[in-house]
């Protein structure tokens, strides 16, 4: 078995497993919001603290500032492609209106850059730390989430959402990066490195079993429910454009963007990556057609095991 084939399935399966628990009630439905706070307030951070406390690497490369600076860029892209997709495919008067379309965008602009990258990198690299730098990535595109994808559903630019981006990982990722070029890591004791390691390690599958656990959530809302033309257009579009042409287009911008080999092992995987599905989240508060979204986000993920597998096995090795 080949590892990108490996690493879809993995991460199929223990997305699995949170469909199944909300669907038996051990994950409560709506109860999944307390497991996005401990995602995102400990265990999240958890992770990031000892990635990038741990990875020397960075203070003799230019990753802490290539990294952010190519995920904005590459999410960016991928709003500009999927608005001009958008203008040119989604026709008739239930498709058109400003208001899917700019859902339509959010949806396939925005990659699942986190829960799912990766488990995919450190299946794909396992010798290799590549964690740091991923977070250090995923700074950019959290920057892109609450600007880009903020404004491109509400239709205009929102100053508000910018607050959004001084959350936990954010801080956390500008915390640890002030102890590690401080030299402050050096006198971390062994048992609060170890201690955050493991804490942070079981971000990866709590996070996997949480997106199992919303899409059902979502299945059981009804939020795929209406005129089954609409819906079968809507998402064959989406799936044309986020599982096919923003890899196609990310991965002719990698192969000739000058950058280290470790950024762009990175930026291959986000390339194979489905839709987020936090931006269901970010329509719900910001504005936006939300069946349109999840929709999206729900297809793109339950093909993305093929999508995955054949891009990364396109991949320069």
């Amino acid at each position: 078995m080949s590892p990108a084939i490996h690493a879809s399935l993995l991460v199929v399966v223990i997305s699995a497993a949170g469909f199944i628990a909300h669907r038996k009630e051990v994950i409560k439905q709506g109860h999944s919001s307390s497991l996005t706070n401990l995602l995102i307030k400990v265990l999240m951070p958890a992770l990031i603290f000892s990635s990038i406390t741990q990875n020397e690497s960075f203070l003799t490369s230019n990753l802490v500032f290539m990294a952010p600076i190519m995920g904005f860029a590459f999410v960016s892209i991928s709003f500009i492609v999927s608005y001009i997709f958008a203008k040119l495919f989604l026709r008739g008067k239930d498709l058109s209106d400003s208001e899917n379309i700019r859902s339509f965008v959010t949806a396939c602009g925005m990659q699942n850059y986190g829960f799912v990258a990766i488990p995919v990198i450190v299946t794909l690299f396992p010798n290799e730390n590549l964690i740091g730098p991923l977070l250090m990535h995923n700074v950019g595109v959290e920057i892109a989430m609450w600007t880009v994808a903020c404004s491109t559903l509400r239709g205009n630019f929102d100053r508000k959402s910018l607050g959004q981006i001084l959350n936990m990982p954010f801080i956390t990722v500008i915390f640890s990066l002030i102890v590690l070029f401080s030299g402050v890591y050096k006198y971390i004791p062994a048992f609060f490195a170890d201690a955050a390691k493991a804490v942070g390690q079981t971000a990866i599958p709590i996070g996997l079993i949480l997106v199992g656990a919303t899409l059902s959530e979502l299945i059981k809302e009804g939020l795929f429910e209406g005129k089954t033309s609409r819906v079968i257009k809507l998402l064959s579009l989406g799936l044309i454009n986020r599982q096919v042409l923003l890899p196609l287009i990310w991965f002719a911008l990698i192969a000739i963007i000058p950058m280290s080999a470790e950024l762009k092992k990175i930026m291959y995987v986000q390339a194979a990556m489905p839709a987020a599905f936090f931006t269901i989240v970010l329509a719900k508060h910001f504005g936006g057609n939300v069946r349109t979204v999840a929709g999206v986000s729900v297809a793109s993920f339950i093909l993305s095991p093929i999508s995955i597998s054949i891009w990364l096995s396109l991949a320069p090795s």
